[in-house]
Parts: structure tokens; C-alpha cells; sequence
């Protein structure tokens, strides 16, 4: 019993010892996401957004008066001098929000702060836009590639009556992107379907010469159910991750992918692939 207690007390002072450490720390950076619209390119089997797709409602350049002021409010209370924005969507690189973010980047060089802008898109408009966003200073991107290219557009489909070939679209933006000095996060949507596919796209990145890009970095993140897509099961997180590792360990030939599950970071032991 009073090895319990002590356990407890000794809790207590190592969260309040955090807290306190937590609490004194100074808010430099302010973080938010701006998505001009839910509308998307692509119908992906495991959308999150769900019908949100199918919404037509759209920013305009008349948003982006009211998004610098509220950012510019934010960042003088919190006395911070970094801002980072993330581009979301739907997709946020859709050619009808061009307008929005012209007036958008044109206000936030008047707060005068370092500003860091990543663009989560699936690559479709990357061609159509790649000039103003190296103008506009958008120079970090995540783009998602799902396995080989059958498997990929199988997942992320392109709309009823589009041809649009999502995987080469998003293997020629990493390329145009990486080729612009920019950095690309490309992420693998992992689930027991598209496992066996981490090889083959291992030597995809390898034969476009990705690897060796220092902009260049690939994770793999775990499928779970959401409210949008409550018809679909799901092997549990720990079982898909003992199995994605056994792949990376057997399967692949060099440490590219990092799994980013949740948790993962608070194991007892590091991952390790070999």
C-alpha cells in the first residue's frame, strides 16, 4: 500500500513538473489550415470527408481579408513570429480557387512574418498551378501515392466520366515539384490490401531517382474507419503494424518508408528495420 502511494505521488509531481516546464514555454509559431473548398478530382475509396466532396460552397478573394485579420490577431496575442498555413481539401488545387489564394498570399505578405505554407494535395494540379506557387513561396507538399499503379487507381479513383490517371498525375508532381527545389512528404495510405504493394513501390521511388532528392521523404500511414466510410473493416492498428514491419524487414531493400502510426513514437524501443 505504500508503494502505491508513492507511485502516485511521484506521478503527480512528474505532471506537474511537465505541466509547469509546458506552460513556460514561449508560443513562437502559429498554426492553421485554410480549406477553400471540400470539392475534389477524385473519388477515393476511403475518403474522409465523406459527401462533404459533392458541397459547392467555395471561398472567394472576399475570404481572405477576414482570414489575415483573424490570423494577424492571433499571432499579436500569442506574440508569435512564425506562421505556418497547411492547404487542405478536398483538393486544394483545384483551378477555381486560384482567385482566393492570389488575394490570400498577396494580404499575408503584409504581416511581415516568416511564413511557411504546406500544400496536402493529391498532384492533379500541380502542373496548372507549379508557377504561382513557387511565386506565392509554397515550397513544401505532401502528395499520397498508394502502392503500384493498378492498386493506387483502383483507391483513388478518378470521377465518373474523367480520365484521369491519379497515379501518374501524382508521380509526375513529385517529379515537377522535386525538380522545383521544393520538399514532397509522399504518403502511403496502409491498410492489408495494399501492403504487398510497398515493394514494388519502393523501386518506383528508386527508379525515379526520389531517393536521392534531400527534399524527398516517404511515410506510411494506417487506413482506420471514420463516419464516411462505416461500411469498411479494418485489421486493428498493432496487427496492421507488426505486419507492415515484417514487410519492410523481408521485403524491402532500403529504409525509406517511416510508419507514422499513432503511438508508435512512445514504444519502449525505437523502429527499427533491420
Amino acid at each position: 500500500r505504500w508503494e502505491s502511494a508513492r507511485r502516485a505521488i511521484l506521478r503527480a509531481e512528474l505532471d506537474a513538473a511537465f505541466l509547469k516546464k509546458l506552460q513556460a514555454l514561449p508560443s513562437r509559431r502559429v498554426n492553421a489550415t485554410i480549406i477553400p473548398s471540400y470539392m475534389c478530382n477524385l473519388r477515393c475509396t476511403y475518403c474522409y470527408e465523406g459527401s462533404k466532396t459533392g458541397s459547392k460552397q467555395s471561398m472567394t478573394p472576399a475570404y481572405a481579408e477576414a482570414i489575415v485579420n483573424a490570423l494577424k490577431t492571433v499571432m499579436e496575442k500569442h506574440r508569435a513570429e512564425t506562421l505556418q498555413l497547411t492547404l487542405l481539401g478536398g483538393e486544394p488545387l483545384r483551378a477555381a480557387h486560384k482567385p482566393f489564394y492570389s488575394e490570400l498570399f498577396r494580404r499575408l505578405a503584409e504581416l511581415k512574418c516568416k511564413t511557411r505554407v504546406v500544400c496536402i494535395t493529391n498532384g492533379v494540379g500541380v502542373p496548372e498551378y507549379l508557377p504561382e506557387l513557387l511565386d506565392w513561396g509554397v515550397m513544401d507538399f505532401q502528395i499520397t501515392i498508394d502502392g503500384a499503379e493498378k492498386t493506387h487507381n483502383e483507391r483513388r479513383k478518378a470521377p465518373p466520366g474523367a480520365s484521369i490517371n491519379s497515379f501518374n498525375a501524382a508521380c509526375r508532381a513529385i517529379g515537377l515539384l522535386l525538380g522545383s527545389k521544393c520538399s514532397v512528404t509522399m504518403r502511403a495510405n496502409i491498410d492489408g490490401a495494399n501492403l504487398v504493394d510497398l515493394p514494388e513501390l519502393e523501386r518506383n521511388i528508386i527508379a525515379n531517382g526520389w531517393r536521392n532528392e534531400p527534399g524527398f521523404s516517404a511515410y506510411l500511414y494506417p487506413i482506420s474507419e471514420n463516419g464516411c466510410n462505416t461500411n469498411m473493416c479494418y485489421a486493428p492498428e498493432a496487427l496492421l503494424l507488426r505486419d507492415v514491419l515484417d514487410v519492410l524487414k523481408t521485403k524491402c531493400v532500403s529504409r525509406l518508408f517511416r510508419p507514422r502510426f499513432h503511438g508508435i513514437l512512445y514504444r519502449s524501443r525505437p523502429y527499427r528495420q533491420d
